[in-house]
């Protein structure tokens, strides 16, 4: 619950232009490094070096394209519509 209010408080202090930027790319960045991640499979793909890198990377991936994605969609006309379509 605080921890709630404050990531809103957060993301409404950032002004929506800048917000979107910033996810855009956190996109990018996670696209860059589910390509390197993808690329180290393959090249090196059984030895447990690999396995450990791949999945703390896998665990970055997933988390940058939630952050860029709350910070595209947060405040947008979606999320309007998404609550009036819940309640």
């Amino acid at each position: 619950m605080i921890v709630d209010f404050l990531f809103e408080l957060i993301l409404e202090m950032i002004p929506e232009k800048i917000r979107k930027i910033i996810g855009i790319i956190l996109i990018g960045i996670g696209i860059l490094l589910s390509l390197i991640a993808i690329v180290l499979w393959l090249v090196a793909g059984g030895t447990e070096i690999v396995i450990l890198i791949s999945v703390i990377l896998a665990l970055l991936i997933v988390m940058i394209f939630l952050i860029g994605f709350v910070l595209i969609s947060y405040g947008s006309e979606w999320e309007s519509r998404n609550v009036s379509l819940l309640d």
